[in-house]
């Protein structure tokens, strides 16, 4: 549309230098800064309505549209770091159905009588806090206790090493969990370490997983690839997005160029009002006149601002270059 413009605009300054080379034909009058103000002013405020008109338009027959897409980019963003966060984490970290018996976990937790449950009740965030001291036991419902509570510990075992001899000297360590702890792991091994020592700390109230016992993760390699396709998605979700906003700048385009058109035929003119006698205005400058009127109100009114900033550089150099001539001429 863009290209269609120009195409249009190049036409018709062509029928206008040929129109001003036909006897007879209408003269411009000299384009003086009074001038040129009037016809830009009157361009300017009729540029302002185009664009409301524009937005409105807009706004009705696309912007649910982009929401949608918007909204659709959002939540494959989302998606793409819930798959990543668990390829990283694989069966390390704790879901709902590893507490086996909330309410034995939930009483531990609030006596802290010991140790590990002390631990434990300090690093529990203030919403966890709450819901674990409102939570009954087996008439209370356990389903915003259980997300949260989930949501908590696995930030507590992936934000460093839990293990402390003292915290731990009455807790019965397996075999695989003294192993790995001699090892003095990091990264990923601290997380599947932390995931043992809570195992055995409540061997009652927490299942323990047998691929966190042995290292093995089966479920890796389908987190990986769950992973991949949320990025492949998200990105055609964006490339989507891209794709509708630039066909919105071209639908706002072309419909500021249709109102601006709609206006010149109305009587707003860009050239019309530079005429020394407008009634000298052939049909061909007319429509030279329409057509240029029209794509200048299509580009809004920061494009008409440019010119006049343009417009005024020029009268400025102008009138800057006479006064030095004058200067010149007076030394002489």
């Amino acid at each position: 549309m863009a290209a269609v413009l120009l195409a249009v605009i190049a036409l018709a300054v062509a029928g206008l230098a040929r129109n001003q080379l036909v006897p007879g034909a209408a003269v411009f009058k000299s384009i003086t800064p009074q001038v040129f103000a009037g016809v830009i002013g009157w361009l300017f405020a009729v540029s302002l309505f185009v664009e409301r008109a524009i937005e409105v338009i807009v706004m009705v027959f696309r912007d649910e549209q982009a929401d949608l897409l918007d909204y659709a980019t959002d939540q494959a963003g989302k998606a793409v770091t819930e798959a990543a966060q668990r390829a990283q984490a694989g069966a390390w970290t704790f879901s709902v159905t590893d507490l086996r018996d909330l309410p034995a976990l939930a009483a531990k937790l609030k006596l802290a009588g010991e140790a590990v449950p002390a631990f434990l009740k300090t690093k529990l965030p203030a919403a966890t806090l709450t819901l674990l001291t409102n939570y009954q036991g087996l008439g209370s419902d356990p389903v915003s206790l259980q997300t949260t509570l989930v949501g908590a510990l696995n930030t507590i075992i992936a934000t460093g090493a839990i293990y402390d001899a003292q915290r731990f000297a009455g807790v019965a360590l397996r075999p695989e969990t003294q192993m790995l702890l001699a090892q003095n792991p990091q990264g990923e091994s601290l997380l599947r370490l932390n995931r043992l020592l809570l195992e055995d700390a409540f061997p009652a109230e927490i299942a323990r997983n047998a691929n966190v016992a042995t290292g093995n993760d089966p479920g890796r390699e389908l987190a990986a690839g769950a992973a991949a396709q949320a990025r492949a998605e998200l990105a055609a979700a964006q490339k989507r997005q891209v794709l509708y906003r630039a066909e919105t700048k071209e639908f706002a385009l072309q419909t500021g160029f249709l109102i601006g058109t709609l206006a010149s035929l109305a009587g707003v003119r860009a050239l019309t009002g530079m005429l020394a006698d407008p009634g000298t205005a052939g049909p061909l400058f007319t429509v030279a006149d329409i057509l240029i009127t029209g794509a200048m109100l299509a580009g809004g009114s920061e494009g008409i601002h440019r010119m006049a900033n343009a417009f005024t550089g020029l009268m400025d150099g102008i009138s800057a270059r006479a006064d030095q001539a004058q200067r010149n001429a007076a030394q002489h």
